[in-house]
C-alpha cells in the first residue's frame, strides 16, 4: 500500500481504542510534515475530545469504494492559533475490510422501541424518538437524556435523506455514556450496533454514507 497516503484536507475518522470499542470521531488532514501527519483536533458535537500525547490512535479513510487504516502515536496536541494534533505513523497503511464501519456525521430522526433484558426486572418499554450523531452500515449514536441499560435490543425505524422508503432494524445498545451538553446538562451518548442486517439493506446505507463523505470533500 506504499501508493496510498493520506492527503492534505483528506477526510478523517479518528478511532481511540478503549477496551473492546472503538470511538470514531471526524477530523481531517491539515499537513504533512516529513513523516508526521498534522490533522485537525478531533472533535464530536462541536467540541474537542480528549487527546494525550502518547497515546495510539488509527485513522481510517476511504478511497473510491475501499477503506483503509493506519496506525499511529500523538506525538503532541496544539491548541493555539488552530488546534490540531500531530502524529507518527505507526507501520504503513493496510486496506481494511470493514468498509460498513466507515461512520459519517449525519443527523437523522429515527424512532427507537426497546425492551430491557428479559433477565431484568424491569418490562417498561423504551420509546426514544430523536436524530442519529453519526451512522455507518455497522450501526449509529444518539443522545437521550437517561442512562439505558447495555444489551437492550430496539426496533428501530429510520429513513434516508431522500429517500421515501423506511428501514425498520434491530439494534442493540453497546455503549452508554454520561456526557454533558453545551448548557452543562447531563446527557448520555447511546452507541448501537444493527443486529441480523440484510447484506443488501446495508449495502445502501454503506453507500449513502460514502457518498456524505464525498460530498463532505467537494464542499
Amino acid at each position: 500500500m506504499s501508493d496510498i497516503w493520506p492527503q492534505v484536507n483528506e477526510l478523517l475518522q479518528v478511532s481511540f481504542m478503549d477496551g473492546e470499542s472503538a470511538h470514531g470521531y471526524s477530523s481531517r488532514v491539515e499537513d504533512l510534515d516529513g513523516g508526521k501527519i498534522c490533522i485537525a483536533w478531533p472533535t464530536e458535537n462541536g467540541l474537542r475530545v480528549s487527546v494525550r500525547a502518547g497515546e495510539e490512535v488509527f485513522l481510517s479513510f476511504t478511497r473510491e469504494d475501499a477503506a483503509y487504516g493506519l496506525r499511529a502515536k500523538v506525538g503532541k496536541t496544539v491548541a493555539e492559533p488552530v488546534p490540531v494534533v500531530v502524529v507518527e505513523p505507526i507501520g504503513s497503511v493496510t486496506r481494511t475490510q470493514r468498509r460498513e464501519f466507515v461512520r459519517v456525521r449525519t443527523s437523522i430522526p429515527v424512532e427507537m422501541i426497546g425492551v430491557p433484558d428479559p433477565s431484568q426486572e424491569s418490562t417498561v418499554v423504551l420509546l426514544i424518538k430523536t436524530r442519529t450523531l453519526d451512522l455507518s452500515g455497522g450501526g449509529f449514536a444518539v443522545y437521550h437524556k437517561d442512562a439505558v441499560p447495555s444489551g437492550t435490543v430496539f426496533e428501530t425505524k429510520f429513513s434516508l435523506p431522500g429517500t421515501p422508503e423506511e428501514f425498520r432494524l434491530h439494534a442493540k445498545l453497546v455503549r452508554c455514556e454520561r456526557r454533558e451538553d453545551a448548557q452543562g446538562n447531563r446527557i448520555h451518548r447511546l452507541g448501537l450496533v444493527f443486529l441480523d442486517m440484510p447484506e443488501s439493506t446495508r449495502s445502501r446505507i454503506v453507500r449513502f454514507v460514502f457518498g456524505v463523505q464525498k460530498a463532505a470533500v467537494r464542499g
